[in-house]
């Protein structure tokens, strides 16, 4: 009960005062560490519960594993597998299995996740759905389509969560046919009204296709608008250029008293980058750490090299640069050598130059930009 409350102290202290340290009590701490995103402690504990010889059950494993996921711990991974497959927990733990193919996406070893969900005994909707969503968060969009279609053909009716990843698919290929297809699907099922997770997908997959009016037509339907809902219709205005609607809708989102989250401020900070507005970009910036509790990630900071790049103040760029409390990445540098593409400013390209490759010896952006600024030069 003290780890699901996140109470790990009180946890721990009943742990190792008890007579008993079973599998129960160690999984239980163990859950708790999960849901409360501390995959790391909650893989230590798995250590701590091995030492005491202590054998896991399918709970365990799966807590586990998902801890794994979350930290990408491909070798621990692994080891799991190989301890299900001696066990035979594979033939008679369909769940296990389940989350060993989740996994092993998140890990990125697709090809492996695929193996294992060929070999499952028993294949689910929650198994296609691993897969699926695996690939999809790997931007394998047209595998996700041919998943969907394979998954029907042998009789597993996609779920809520099936009808997410297929729009997802649908708004990275621009496949609006399948995703009007799957929207009146939806709509017969009468799953748009009671999941908001699923408007948002379509609105989010309308956005990306570029049809604004179905988007917003969506919007209107949806009798919860949260931070996803909002951030797909900011997202899209701003992706189309069209500046005024990104703000309006931002203060619209406001007056309903929805919080942005991070992905919203991504967008208006781009927006203000588009339209030069550098006072009015740096007031958002500020926002979303003084104003809505959050902490902007590298790139919000990438976005404000940006908008004082486009605007002129390079020494501003580069100044935001030096103070970032990040390490930096290629996209940093790439956005440096872009800014001095546009200015001319050949002695700070090669500064971003000489950072980007040696972080990516082989970084092509990096080579054709740098070529450019010299070309532009006459050099």
């Amino acid at each position: 009960m003290y780890a699901k409350f996140g109470l790990f102290s009180q946890a721990w202290s009943v742990l190792y005062n008890s007579l008993l340290r079973d599998v129960v009590s160690w999984t239980a701490l163990i859950a708790g560490y999960v849901y409360h995103q501390s995959s790391q402690e909650a893989l230590i504990c798995f250590e701590l519960m091995q030492l005491e010889r202590v054998p896991s059950n399918p709970v365990t494993l799966i807590c586990v594993l998902k801890a794994c996921g979350n930290v990408g711990a491909l070798e621990k991974v692994v080891k799991i597998h190989a301890q299900m497959l001696k066990h035979g927990m594979m033939e008679s733990e369909s769940a296990v299995g389940n989350v060993l193919v989740d996994m092993y996406c998140k890990c990125g070893f697709l090809k492996k996740a695929r193996e294992l969900f060929d070999h499952l005994v028993t294949r689910d909707v929650v198994s296609w759905n691993a897969l699926m969503f695996g690939y999809a968060d790997h931007n394998y969009a047209s595998e996700v389509l041919s998943f969907f279609e394979q998954m029907q053909l042998v009789g597993v009716s996609p779920d809520a969560v099936s009808f997410v990843c297929i729009l997802k698919a649908c708004g990275t290929l621009g496949a609006i046919q399948k995703g009007t297809e799957i929207h009146n699907e939806i709509s017969r099922r009468g799953l748009l009204e009671r999941d908001c997770i699923i408007g948002n997908a379509l609105v989010d997959m309308y956005a990306k296709c570029g049809l604004l009016a179905r988007a917003r037509e969506v919007f209107g339907r949806l009798l919860v608008h949260d931070p996803v809902t909002w951030s797909s219709l900011i997202t899209a205005y701003c992706q189309l250029g069209l500046n005024n609607s990104v703000f309006a809708t931002f203060n619209s989102m406001e007056r309903e008293g929805v919080k942005p989250d991070l992905v919203t401020f991504i967008s208006v900070l781009k927006t203000c980058s588009q339209t030069c507005l550098v006072d009015k970009g740096q007031v958002f910036f500020d926002a979303i750490s003084k104003d809505f509790g959050l902490v902007p990630t590298l790139e919000h900071h990438t976005c404000m090299v940006d908008l004082f790049g486009q605007a002129g103040h390079l020494d501003k760029a580069v100044a935001l640069v030096k103070r970032m409390p990040f390490d930096l990445d290629v996209g940093v540098w790439h956005t440096l050598l872009d800014i001095c593409l546009n200015w001319g400013h050949v002695e700070l390209g090669l500064k971003a130059f000489s950072n980007a490759v040696q972080l990516d010896d082989k970084d092509g952006v990096a080579y054709v930009r740098m070529s450019s600024i010299y070309a532009d030069a006459c050099l």
